[in-house]
């Protein structure tokens, strides 16, 4: 399937392109609008770690020479009300992409029968949950939130690795057209190079005496 997307990609013209209306709508959200950044949110906890993977893709590709979308992954409705309301309310500085599945596999019926919430008897938690994140959807982009979504007809090996494969294409494109190189990552490179001077490796001794040096004309009156 990794064979497929990049066809797709290399194939398919630009409105019919995902990888590419990604790219561009981030870029243009960034350079244009002015936006900082890109919140990567989920209501199906097996697509929670997709989530967390697109926060170490992007800024990682991204992050140089002082360009990037910094990420943030969500997940609702836990984060619904502490995040929430910086999204719905604070600084217009980001654009959302929200991770769903139409059919969740299995489900559970909700029996609510003499309940305030009766009206959801017999429906199921996906559809609670899913009008819920859709709530939240549609809130934000009435925000003044940008939004897209990538939907996956259902969860298994061949949607994840055609949706890693269009968000890593996507990525790497997005950060070409900020004209960075996401194929290298040298800002990672500064805290191991403190990280082997401080840990005593072999080769670091002058280095260390040297932060040690600097480190006494730090001003005694900040130190805690």
């Amino acid at each position: 399937n990794l064979k497929l997307v990049d066809d797709k990609f290399n194939e398919n013209e630009f409105d019919k392109n995902i990888a590419m209306l990604r790219a561009v709508l981030r870029f243009i959200a960034h350079k244009h609008w002015g936006k900082k950044i890109e919140v990567a949110s989920t209501g199906t906890f097996d697509l929670r770690g997709v989530a967390s993977w697109m926060q170490q893709l992007g800024p990682e590709s991204e992050g140089k020479n002082g360009e990037g979308l910094w990420l943030s992954p969500e997940f609702y409705t836990e984060m619904a009300h502490a995040n929430g309301e910086m999204i719905q309310l604070g600084e217009r500085n980001l654009i959302e992409t929200f991770l769903a599945v139409e059919d969740p596999g299995v489900d559970v019926a909700i029996n609510s029968k003499g309940t305030p919430v009766e009206y959801l008897d017999g429906k199921t938690l996906n559809f609670a949950n899913g009008a819920f994140v859709d709530g939240l959807r549609d809130a934000h982009y009435d925000g003044n939130v940008p939004i897209m979504s990538y939907i996956l007809p259902q969860i298994n090996a061949f949607t994840l690795g055609m949706l890693y494969q269009y968000e890593m294409n996507a990525i790497a494109l997005s950060a070409l057209l900020m004209g960075q190189n996401p194929f290298i990552q040298p800002g990672v490179q500064a805290y191991k190079i403190v990280a082997n001077i401080r840990s005593g490796k072999p080769g670091t001794e002058a280095a260390l005496t040297a932060m040690q040096e600097a480190e006494k004309q730090l001003n005694p009156d900040f130190i805690i």
